[in-house]
């Protein structure tokens, strides 16, 4: 509860020192989950950058990203995911993009930076004091510190399960198990970062209407949280593919197109890897070879052997929404 109280206020002195009308930085929009920043250069041109504020958060540093796709920007980006975990605030964050622009684009946010070090220098003086008042009071209050703990642990537990069937909260529950094991082995696989994205996507598609309407259904293969099998039981009944699909049935006993979602240790920042396994759409058997596969270019960066731009991926929008 003190991570997010803490996190309440420097959002709110981050909108204070860099408010919507400021010449060069602005804040947009803020919340204790995302952050919607503006750089404007000296000729005018603004630069759109977000944050999407994870649940591990400070553990973990906001995920940065930008749908411009201005080289400089995205360097700038690509910096702040390097920062040393001590700079996982949102204050050190900001301070370090902004002074980043500032010295590439040949800006000045001088009064505005001297305020959020001041900012800073005070956070640390006063979280050093609660430190030593802690102490002089832990035996007293360790008790009672225990009993809020583990009430505020159970509502947080209830809180991400709210909306999930039984079923898939046994799933989530298993896959939290099995991750504390591999932590214990040293066997983890994929990141952090990603691991508690795709924790978080897979709660949203267990809650979405879609999925309890059955329209589609997720398994994970292997229990790995990396790798999905999606069904698509459901298309629109007007459609020349539901037409497909009954007549797929009739030859084949299946009733679903299946597909195979892999994704990758710097997820979010790259999508996933999608892959229709069956049917087969002999249309395009002329485009593929034997053992070629076909992807959804909306998900991914290749196509036919060709490198090509993400114009479409963005790390902010959920898999539900894919």
């Amino acid at each position: 509860m003190a991570c997010l109280a803490n996190l309440k206020q420097d959002i709110k002195f981050l909108e204070s020192v860099f408010p919507k009308d400021h010449k060069v930085f602005q804040i947009l929009s803020a919340s204790v989950d995302e952050l919607t920043c503006r750089f404007v250069s000296r000729d005018g041109r603004k630069y759109d950058v977000h944050a999407n504020i994870m649940e591990t958060y400070p553990q973990s540093a906001p995920i940065w990203f930008s749908e411009d796709d201005d080289t400089i920007v995205s360097n700038v980006i690509s910096r702040l995911s390097e920062a040393p975990p001590d700079k996982n605030n949102i204050l050190h964050q900001v301070r370090i993009l902004v002074t980043e622009l500032c010295d590439l684009f040949d800006m000045s946010a001088t009064d505005s930076i001297n305020q959020l070090d001041k900012f800073l220098r005070d956070r640390g003086l006063m979280m050093q004091l609660r430190k030593e008042s802690s102490d002089e009071e832990e035996e007293e209050d360790e008790d009672h510190y225990d009993m809020e703990e583990d009430l505020s642990t159970s509502e947080q537990k209830m809180k991400d399960v709210e909306g999930i069937d039984t079923e898939q909260v046994l799933v989530l529950e298993r896959l939290k198990q099995n991750q504390r094991q591999d932590y214990l082995k040293g066997s983890v696989t994929g990141s952090v970062q990603a691991t508690d994205r795709l924790m978080k996507e897979l709660r949203d598609v267990y809650r979405s209407d879609s999925y309890k309407m059955g329209i589609y259904s997720v398994d994970l293969v292997n229990d790995s949280l990396y790798e999905w099998s999606v069904k698509l039981k459901k298309v629109d009944s007007d459609s020349s593919l539901h037409q497909d699909l009954q007549q797929y049935k009739k030859e084949h006993g299946k009733d679903h197109i299946l597909l195979n979602f892999t994704f990758k240790d710097n997820f979010p920042f790259e999508p996933p890897f999608v892959r229709v396994v069956n049917p087969i759409f002999c249309h395009l058997c002329s485009l593929l070879g034997l053992g070629e596969t076909l992807m959804l270019p909306l998900v991914s960066n290749t196509l036919g052997g060709v490198r090509r731009q993400l114009f479409y991926w963005c790390p902010i929008p959920q898999v539900v929404c894919v």
